[in-house]
């Protein structure tokens, strides 16, 4: 049932409280269910409130009714909400506007929570808490100043806060290295053949100078590698890729692997 369109519930399988919703694909609205609640930042306060007090093992979730038709879903979402009394759904519409289901405050509710700002501190990052800051800084704040490696004596640009406390003195790993008297590795680079510095322990790993020497030595070895026709994990669908990518490629569009991701989430959920 999982990627398909319908009506699903999420049950608390302690008292049989229901959450109902519906969407063209459960798993992956199943998923963005799971995300909020565990951030706790789900829309539903009710849920939300049940799912700190219970815990993830006290809720399941359960396909109620699958509907191919997607202009019905709204319909038979509202149907099964009528037909359920112990609910936490916060609104009796399933197709519910946005904001207070449609409601307005009242002038007597507005004067009463105008009454209840006023005199209220504001937030901690206030115009007097920015200034504070900015003293306590030096009035550095975020800009940048120019300074000299001490080793190499290159110019270079760096946060004027942390020149400022001492923690730029070098223009790059590589002069902080030599400084400190940590032992370098000369590699040299695939692409152009240049030799760069390297701390022993990275050697092995680096193969090229630059992510402009790697771009290079990418798309040469792509143009001479052909391309072959894959079969899409998900859809089936066959399409074309690098022959040198035909292992890694799973996927024919990123939509297809979302759809994976989430049915692969929501089986492990279930079990």
């Amino acid at each position: 049932m999982a990627g398909n369109g319908g009506v699903y519930a999420i049950v608390n399988i302690l008292n049989g409280k229901l959450y109902i919703g519906s969407s063209k694909d459960i798993a992956k609205r199943y998923t963005e269910h799971l995300r909020a609640l565990r951030r706790g930042r789900h829309h539903c306060v009710h849920l939300q409130r049940a799912w700190n007090k219970y815990g993830s093992v006290a809720f399941s979730l359960e396909v109620v009714e699958s509907v191919d038709a997607l202009s019905e879903l709204k319909a038979r979402e509202q149907r099964h909400i009528d037909a359920c009394a112990d609910r936490y759904n916060m609104s009796a519409l399933a197709n519910r506007p946005t904001g207070m289901d449609g409601r307005k405050h009242t002038p007597e509710a507005r004067t009463s929570i105008s009454k209840a700002l006023i005199g209220m501190k504001r937030s901690a990052r206030s115009v007097e808490y920015c200034a504070k800051l900015s003293i306590a800084n030096g009035g550095v704040g975020q800009s940048r100043t120019e300074m000299t490696c001490r080793v190499c004596a290159r110019l270079f640009s760096a946060s004027a806060l942390m020149v400022r406390n001492g923690q730029r003195k070098y223009c790059s790993l590589r002069c902080a290295g030599i400084a400190q008297g940590r032992a370098l590795v000369s590699v040299a680079c695939r692409q152009c053949g240049s030799e760069f510095a390297k701390c022993p322990s990275k050697a092995s790993k680096a193969k090229y100078c630059s992510r402009k020497c790697w771009a290079k030595s990418v798309w040469s070895h792509r143009k001479v590698s052909p391309r072959v026709s894959v079969a899409c994990r998900e859809c089936g669908t066959l399409f074309e890729t690098w022959r040198c990518l035909a292992t890694r490629k799973k996927y024919c569009s990123k939509q297809c692997h979302g759809r994976a991701w989430a049915n692969a989430r929501w089986a492990t959920e279930l079990a």
